[in-house]
Parts: structure tokens; C-alpha cells; sequence
């Protein structure tokens, strides 16, 4: 696939791409550190939470994609996973598929790779008869909420948060 000045193709991730992978994830934790004082620094957590996550790709029959470059360079990942909703969805909602990470290196941004991984994704659950595709994003990070927007996604829920100690929140306006 090919994108704005950059070539590179979507696979599946395979275990020597971990490396790769683990600066993708700590350049992502870190760019959410800048939008939420709760989020972990990156070097306390970025290993943990990443075996966390290929847990959940096992559990739950999930993938993981990359974007690599022509030079063997990780651009971009997705991880995709399946979710239940509750009892009370219709019935063919119950079962949808999640977009629980993704990132592109910020040096690769704006050059359809994100995009790329997304549609990937898309493929993935339309061909298993899915109905509905969800990912998560944090308020303040209008960047991804605009990506995500233009992509075809609409709001669905909001998490409302209080704090009850002295944490200082981030003004957000949607």
C-alpha cells in the first residue's frame, strides 16, 4: 500500500516486530501523559501494559497489524480485539469489533497509515459478519477524535470523570 510520499505494506504482526512495537506504545503513552495526568509514564509501564495487551489478543482471538516500511521499518500498528456488549443491545451489537490501540509514529502522521490500519481492521470485522466497529478515545485528544470522525465513526458514550483529590484535569471542549 502506498501512502502520501511513503511506501509500506499492512500485515499482521509477528514476534521479532515486538521491539518496534514497544517504542510505538511508550511514544503513545506518552503523548496521552501530555493530555491526562493520570496516564503512566511511559518507561513505568509501557512493557507491562504490552503483555497486558497480547494477552487480550490471545483471550480474546484478536490481531495485531503493522504498517511496515520498504526498509523493514514499523510505521504504525492496530491492535484489534472482539468484545461482548451487554444484554441489553439488540442482538447483532452484542458481539462488535474494537479498535483498542493504535499509533502511527508521529514523524508518519497525516500520510494515510492510520487510515490504512483502520480499513484493515474494517475488512477484518465485515468479514466476520460483524455489524458494528468501536475504538475509544480520550476527550482531550481532539486530533484522534477528528481522525476518527472523518473515518466515519460518530460519539456513541461518554465517560464523565470528577476528581476527589487535588489532580488537576484538563479543560476539554467537544
Amino acid at each position: 500500500m502506498a501512502g502520501t510520499e511513503v511506501s509500506y505494506e499492512i500485515r499482521q504482526a509477528v514476534a521479532a516486530d515486538k521491539p518496534q512495537l514497544l517504542r510505538l506504545y511508550a511514544e503513545l503513552q506518552a503523548y496521552e501523559c501530555a493530555l491526562h495526568p493520570n496516564r503512566a509514564a511511559p518507561d513505568e509501564i509501557t512493557e507491562t501494559h504490552w503483555a497486558f495487551l497480547e494477552d487480550l489478543v490471545v483471550k480474546q482471538d484478536g490481531k495485531i497489524w503493522v504498517a511496515e516500511s520498504s526498509g523493514g521499518e514499523i510505521l504504525g500498528f492496530l491492535l484489534a480485539l472482539f468484545e461482548d456488549g451487554e444484554p441489553y443491545l439488540i442482538k447483532p451489537d452484542r458481539r462488535y469489533g474494537y479498535v483498542s490501540d493504535i499509533a502511527v509514529s508521529e514523524k508518519m502522521r497525516g500520510k494515510g497509515i492510520g487510515q490504512a490500519l483502520m480499513d484493515t481492521a474494517e475488512i477484518h470485522f465485515r468479514k466476520l459478519g460483524l455489524s458494528q466497529m468501536c475504538v475509544g478515545v480520550m476527550c482531550a485528544n481532539k486530533a484522534g477524535r477528528d481522525f476518527y470522525m472523518s473515518g466515519g465513526f460518530r460519539p456513541y458514550e461518554m465517560t464523565y470523570e470528577k476528581r476527589l483529590d487535588d489532580l488537576s484535569l484538563p479543560e476539554v471542549t467537544l
